[in-house]
């Protein structure tokens, strides 16, 4: 088991690259919050948890939430619970357990130009009761993302912005603030999986 410690505190890893445990540097939390959560860079799976355990699940993250470029799965129950600021989902990803999101408030999730991993058994439960601030995609996306968000969310406001690594980006904000989100955000990102199968 590796020991890596950065400024969100003290991951466990695992010879696999899988996270195994994780202890906030209680100097980065503001009133129970986390300030930033980094997951660090060569971790490949955030391990299974049930419902309520683990020190990642009915986390507060204030200003930023990095998912590493080499994470391939995300278990059940993971970011359960969580209030998360922007989470930008990584290319690689493969799997995501069920509830691995569910119940969470996330201000922003930006979905990847290309999903390079398969995306398994991907559904609407591993987002189950998510609320949503903002969803971003790349450009080329853009009438998938407003076609789901006018059919869960009814009306939006659109954006666009530019991201120093995916480029073009266009955004989509549920007027009312935080919006169930749980069902668009699987459906984009299997979207953007098929296309690169393809």
């Amino acid at each position: 088991m590796r020991e890596i410690t950065n400024g969100s505190g003290t991951f466990w890893v695992d010879d696999r690259g899988v996270l195994r445990d994780f202890c906030c540097d209680q100097a980065q939390t503001d009133g129970g919050a986390l300030q930033r959560l980094d997951i660090p860079e060569g971790v490949t799976a955030l391990r299974e948890l049930r419902h309520g355990q683990g020190r990642l699940s009915d986390l507060s993250v204030r200003e930023g939430l990095t998912l590493p470029d080499s994470l391939r799965s995300i278990g059940s129950n993971v970011f359960a619970c969580c209030e998360l600021p922007d989470v930008a989902l990584p290319a690689h990803l493969e799997t995501f357990g069920d509830f691995a999101f569910g119940s969470s408030r996330i201000r922003s999730i930006t979905v990847p130009a290309q999903a390079r991993g398969r995306l398994l058994g991907l559904g609407v439960r591993q987002f189950r009761d998510c609320e949503v601030g903002e969803i971003r995609a790349p450009l080329k996306h853009r009438e998938r993302l407003e076609q789901e968000c006018r059919r869960w969310w009814g009306d939006f406001e659109r954006g666009e912005q530019t991201d120093p690594v995916l480029g073009p980006l266009c955004c989509v904000r549920a007027r009312d603030g935080m919006q169930r989100g749980g069902e668009i955000v699987p459906w984009l990102l299997w979207t953007v999986a098929s296309e690169a199968m393809h």
